[in-house]
């Protein structure tokens, strides 16, 4: 499975883990598969690696949010990880960003 494995867009988990699952736990799951929670909110995934299932719940749907980033970012060229920074603003607040801090694209983070 592409999306989970990375191989294809290396910076995809990093911005994920970053952006969506800040305070995610993996947590046990039959052979095969994987499963985590956002502590958060308590939304969690399972899926199987071969991505014949995958199953979600919580507030939010954790593996829709993950598959929209890699479209997103197989659509801008697969970038690598070096394109992309952090902003921390006087408020505390922080966001990632593509390419520079004015970019259109920007993920604020919780």
């Amino acid at each position: 499975m592409a999306v989970l494995r990375g191989e294809e867009i290396p910076s995809l988990w990093p911005v994920a883990l970053t952006t969506f699952l800040p305070h995610y736990v993996r947590v046990p799951a039959p052979r095969g598969q994987i499963a985590f929670t956002d502590m958060t909110d308590r939304s969690w995934v399972r899926l199987r690696v071969d991505g014949s299932e995958v199953i979600q719940g919580g507030p939010r749907l954790l593996w829709d949010g993950i598959e929209d980033l890699y479209h997103l970012l197989d659509q801008m060229g697969r970038p690598q990880r070096d394109r992309f920074g952090l902003t921390v603003r006087p408020d505390s607040s922080q966001f990632l960003w593509l390419d520079s801090p004015e970019s259109e694209y920007q993920w604020e983070l919780r």
